[in-house]
């Protein structure tokens, strides 16, 4: 079990990577709000790396909470194998961060991210951006309340780990 200290810490590495997707939420936002019918080429690469950070700041998240409790992760697939392993619960280790139906959203997202980071020459389509921006309407809420989540209870369990320290020092 990770130290309170180290509990902490992660409490803090998560909120800023969640307040890191927020800022680019709305940054996204305000950039669907403004599209022109349709939108330019310029318009939806914008959009792209925006979703593209947003995966980025959760995938941040999630990385951090693996690298806390379960540290491996096969080099070759570990984009995949992350969010697979974050929808697990542990018990005695950790509670799953992500439930089935944020999984199957987010690989959906992640395919599109590895799109766009590798995508050179292709244009951006709007039909397709349409789609991912559908699936990333599904996932936002959700997933923010799933790290929310995950904040709270290793608030928690920094706090009875750290009891359990207190109590252990003063009976010696």
């Amino acid at each position: 079990m990770p130290s309170p200290d180290r509990l902490r810490v992660l409490v803090k590495e998560i909120d800023t990577d969640l307040q890191q997707a927020d800022r680019l939420a709305r940054d996204l936002a305000g950039a669907r709000a403004r599209w022109a019918q349709p939108p330019s080429q310029e318009e939806l690469v914008y959009v792209g790396y925006m979703l593209h950070g947003i995966y980025s700041a959760w995938e941040s998240a999630f990385h951090r909470i693996a690298s806390t409790f379960e540290n491996r992760l096969d080099p070759a697939q570990w984009h995949a194998e992350l969010l697979e392993r974050m929808a697990l619960d542990i018990p005695g280790l950790r509670p799953s961060v992500i439930g089935q139906a944020e999984l199957l959203l987010l690989h959906k997202l992640r395919a599109f991210r590895h799109f766009f980071r590798h995508n050179y020459a292709a244009p951006m389509d709007f039909d397709e951006i349409q789609l991912v921006l559908k699936r990333y309407d599904e996932a936002y809420a959700q997933v923010g309340a799933r790290l929310n989540e995950i904040i709270h209870k290793l608030d928690q369990l920094s706090a009875g780990s750290e009891q359990h320290d207190q109590d252990t020092e003063s009976q010696s």
